[in-house]
């Protein structure tokens, strides 16, 4: 099961004790059946009349979704026009939200699950997440949108389970034409594995000061990465399953970044800076 960071202490006791709770019960089924209403006159006050037709519904249908968000005081008559009250608004906007990331979460749901059992993920990653599928027919294709990420980065910092050939290359491109900085947290077998099949390239890597090393001697969670660029920061997960990449979940807002921030700096703490073990 993956493990999502509550927002507190308290809300998650309230949710083990009432995961249905009474109140606020009847908006939230309202919303789930008249939302298309409830947003057509939070954009502006409407008549009945053009509700059915921009809504495209019947008259008595209209009548039953009016009706039943009066009842929740989420829309007001006002002289024959209808319209989102204050409380419609936010109600609206939230439901909205919950709407989007749930189907984040749906279109990540073959990723997500596998990220394996007990796997920590924030809420503030999960939301507005983007979605990488891989294309089963091309696999390594999903890969293009970290790479091109990877070109224009000033800094890459994170976390390796697993590193394809390929990426001590790359990093090492990247450092020599444009001084991009690197702080890398990797599995101590990872770690070995390159150094006997890019020896050479680790060495330069290691030689250059804007690049540390760290071992983990335990096992990553998974594949997490922080490209800092001019102009912003993305966050990412590059899943695999039996060394194969499957997807990459990606968020580039703030809240989304400092969780990941935080977690690789967890593991960084917890880590052997790799000079000091050679």
């Amino acid at each position: 099961m993956i493990m999502v960071n509550p927002p507190d202490s308290e809300s998650i006791d309230n949710y083990l004790l009432d995961p249905e709770p009474a109140q606020g019960k009847e908006v939230r089924e309202t919303l789930s059946k008249r939302s298309d209403i409830l947003q057509a006159v939070a954009d502006e006050p409407l008549t009945k009349p053009q509700l059915i037709d921009i809504v495209d519904v019947s008259r008595s249908t209209i009548d039953r979704g009016i009706k039943s968000l009066e009842s929740v005081d989420c829309v007001e008559n006002r002289g024959g026009d209808y319209t989102a009250t204050t409380k419609g608004e936010f109600a609206l906007d939230e439901y909205l939200r919950y709407k989007k990331n749930t189907n984040s979460i749906d279109e990540g749901g073959d990723i997500l699950n596998y990220l394996g059992n007990d796997v920590e993920m924030s809420k503030n990653f999960l939301r507005n997440m983007t979605v990488h599928s891989r294309n089963p027919h091309v696999p390594d294709a999903v890969l293009e949108y970290s790479n091109e990420l990877l070109q224009s980065a000033t800094r890459l910092t994170g976390l390796a389970p697993v590193a394809l050939t390929s990426y001590p290359n790359l990093i090492n491109n990247e450092i020599e034409e444009r001084g991009m900085s690197v702080e890398l947290v990797m599995e101590d077998s990872v770690l070995n594995s390159l150094q006997d099949l890019k020896g050479d390239v680790l060495s330069d890597l290691c030689a250059d000061e804007d690049v540390d090393l760290y071992i983990y001697e335990n096992s990553l969670p998974y594949a997490m990465w922080i490209m800092q660029h001019d102009d912003g920061e993305t966050a990412g997960i590059t899943v695999y399953h039996n060394g194969a990449v499957q997807g990459i979940l990606s968020n580039d807002s703030p809240e989304a970044v400092d969780w990941a921030k935080d977690v690789c700096m967890e593991y960084r703490d917890q880590s052997i800076y790799f000079a000091e073990k050679i």
